[in-house]
């Protein structure tokens, strides 16, 4: 035994020996091949960006651009010592000491990168990232990571640690489209970086690391947060007193809310900044803006024009209620597809996106999963509920829910109930199926924030997303079946290839039976109950919330088209005067549905118009307008005029995937030999089992069974 674990060590030993070669020997050639590095064909001292990302809606109409000048160079003598001090103690601490790389700082991102079982550190020098961001790409691989020691003792070479500094500054991304101090000073404070406070250096310091967590823009008490952070490592460093830091850290957030020169041009501008924030964290953003990126995204810019108009009226008219602000996402619940989103009342005043950024309490429109996880667990619309004054012991005291209107109607049906928006009832209701229950079917259907397992939050006191909720009513919309929310198509590289290509991802959450009759009865809010006037839009059903002392209110619902969730209120949580989810948000989807459902025709795979010619999908099979369930497609261009008009008659629903059996072509039984998945229509689904295999005396004896996958797409795009 022991001579068996001797030479287990030996090659152990003789493996991790022959690794260490063979990365000095990589190393040893990355430090060959660079010899001749420069500046000379970098874009370093640029101000114009090569290769710009392209932003498209679902049409092929441009909405974003991302060339022009982003970045203004500055020299190291105009940007503050204090701006180059924040920058080394949140980077680098050891920049002035190190040659290019800092083993101490690459051994202790190991050990957390171990610990954590993924990489969360890089462990990367200032000179590191300035050679990452020059010549490599943002991929997280050790060949890169090897090239880039080597580059970066090449760079020390032959600069300075001032102009390696200088460079760094002038280059690295700040967010909001901003590269380097000088764009970034003017962006986030209006003014040249040489005014820059001790504070506001910090902050911008801070923000390289991840640009759009820390934008002060979008999450101004996390950008605070890390501005005091990067004060305490200065202090730690000597770089400041302690006296200065506390002095910065007392210094208000005064922000310029302008935009990158570029970004004045966008359309939708926040739907394509929630795109590139994703973007940009999964693929980095030298990749994202810098690499001639055509992306093709769900939002379609004829309804996206209609949303914004409806929310700039709404909220003129909600300026006598003291409702200043407003989130608004619509979506093919079919799909998941994302064809309009506002995240607020003006982008250049704001730039924080509510529609996805704010948790907001709901107030009633949580009901919708009250109810949902009611009728899933046995109740029935006719059912009572005793509508009379009730308290719960909690560990403050009692908790007393009351009605909006202070009224108390005895014994009510849940129809009744939902209808009138009563929250004594919906407490009782949720009190009887359990709380835990009914967050976990708004989980199920979409809502991704942390939900308190009290039961207020049957009544809207746990914030939920406004996108989230128009995902979720979509469920109901959509039969029990859950899409998955998407705003990107496909994104294309400048040589035409696919990086991304994105189809619709859907599963049932909650039983058809169930969805139909929440459609009932939300289509009995919009009827006869709190939502009337959403009742001026075809077919339109949802439910209203507004939250206590006035908010929050919403309107969440939809039609045969489209879901739709729009949210009205202030960014202080200010009260506004008596607006009722029934009141402003839902005159609000109202205007919008009306105008946008007639031009959603509910074939998402209309591209483009061309002159003459218009571009459209095709089912293979049946030469129709293809649906989301035709399993093979192609784009074709037809006259305008001519263009075909029937949807495919054939793939009409779900897909389902069933085994079956290669030899009888029925439903498969365990004693089949030969099997193959395939995905089919619900409606076409094989109901019959084989008859071939019935057991094991009828099973082919065969060593080597075949299983055959046959994958077809589930959706177009």
């Amino acid at each position: 035994m022991l001579r068996i674990i001797k030479i287990l060590f030996k090659i152990t030993g003789s493996f991790l020996l022959l690794c260490f070669a063979g990365l000095v020997g990589y190393f040893l050639y990355c430090m060959a091949s660079v010899r001749s590095i420069s500046l000379e064909n970098t874009d370093t001292y640029s101000q114009v960006l090569a290769n710009a990302t392209q932003i498209y809606d679902r049409n092929g109409n441009l909405l974003a651009d991302l060339s022009g000048e982003m970045r203004e160079y500055v020299p190291l003598s105009d940007i503050p010592p204090a701006l180059q001090l924040a920058t080394v103690a949140s980077e680098d601490r050891r920049f002035f000491q190190h040659s290019g790389i800092d083993l101490r700082a690459i051994l202790r991102a190991f050990y957390y990168d171990l610990k954590h079982r993924r990489i969360v550190e890089g462990g990367s020098t200032i000179t590191q990232q300035l050679a990452r961001n020059l010549y490599l790409s943002q991929k997280r691989v050790l060949s890169r990571k090897m090239q880039e020691m080597a580059i970066a003792i090449r760079l020390e070479r032959l600069y300075s640690k001032e102009e390696i500094l200088e460079m760094y500054l002038n280059k690295v991304y700040y967010g909001n489209g901003a590269y380097g101090v000088g764009m970034a000073s003017k962006i986030y404070f209006g003014k040249p970086v040489s005014e820059l406070t001790l504070g506001e250096c910090a902050m911008l310091a801070a923000i390289p690391r991840r640009p759009n967590d820390y934008n002060p823009y979008r999450n101004p008490k996390l950008a605070l947060k890390m501005r005091n952070t990067v004060l305490d490592k200065m202090v730690e460093l000597g770089f400041i007193t302690r006296e200065e830091a506390e002095k910065a850290k007392n210094e208000s957030l005064r922000l310029a809310y302008k935009q990158a020169p570029q970004t004045t041009r966008f359309k939708a501008p926040y739907f394509v900044f929630w795109i590139l924030d994703q973007l940009a964290d999964k693929y980095g953003e030298d990749f994202v803006y810098k690499s001639g990126l055509k992306i093709y995204t769900t939002l379609d810019l004829r309804i996206q024009n209609i949303a914004e108009e409806a929310v700039k009226k709404g909220l003129e008219k909600g300026k006598a209620f003291n409702a200043h602000q407003a989130a608004l996402v619509a979506l093919d619940y079919r799909t998941g597809y994302i064809v309009a989103m506002v995240g607020g009342k003006d982008f250049s005043e704001s730039q924080f996106n509510r529609a996805v950024q704010a948790v907001l309490q709901p107030g009633s429109a949580f009901k919708i999963f009250v109810y949902t996880a009611a009728i899933d667990n046995g109740f029935k619309p006719t059912d009572r509920v005793v509508d009379t004054p009730v308290s719960y012991k909690t560990a403050n005291g009692y908790w007393r829910p009351k009605n909006s209107d202070g009224k108390y109607r005895g014994s009510v049906t849940l129809k009744y109930a939902l209808a009138q928006s009563i929250n004594v009832a919906a407490v009782k209701l949720a009190d009887k199926i359990g709380i835990k229950t009914v967050i976990d079917y708004a989980q199920r259907m979409g809502i991704t924030t942390p939900l308190q397992p009290y039961l207020s939050t049957a009544i809207g006191a746990s914030g939920v997303r406004v996108l989230d909720m128009a995902s979720a009513v979509g469920v109901i919309a959509n039969n029990g079946v859950r899409c998955l929310p998407q705003g990107i198509l496909k994104i294309e590289t400048t040589n035409g290839a696919i990086l991304e290509f994105n189809k619709p991802v859907s599963y049932p959450v909650i039983s058809e039976e169930t969805a139909k009759t929440m459609q009932m009865m939300l289509r009995e809010v919009v009827l006869r109950g709190t939502g009337r006037r959403a009742s001026v839009v075809p077919g339109a059903a949802g439910k209203t919330g507004t939250s206590d002392d006035f908010r929050s209110a919403w309107f969440v619902g939809y039609t045969p088209q489209l879901a739709c969730a729009v949210w009205v209120g202030n960014d202080d949580y200010s009260p506004m005067s008596r607006v009722f989810g029934g009141t402003i948000p839902c005159e609000i989807w109202a205007d919008f549905m009306k105008r946008a459902c007639p031009l959603w025709s509910g074939n998402e795979s209309i591209q483009s118009e061309s002159g003459e010619m218009v571009r459209v999908r095709i089912c293979d099979e049946t030469g129709m307008l293809a649906t989301p369930f035709c399993p093979s497609t192609h784009i074709q261009e037809f006259p305008k005029g001519s263009v075909p008009t029937e949807k495919c008659n054939i793939h009409t629903g779900k897909l389902v995937e069933v085994t079956i059996c290669t030899e009888s072509g029925k439903i498969a039984t365990q004693y089949c030999p030969s099997v193959k998945k395939v995905k089919v229509p619900l409606d076409d689904m094989p109901t019959e089992t084989c008859d071939i295999h019935t057991g094991p005396l009828n099973a082919v004896q065969d060593d080597k069974p075949q299983n055959e996958t046959v994958e077809k797409p589930l959706g177009n795009q």
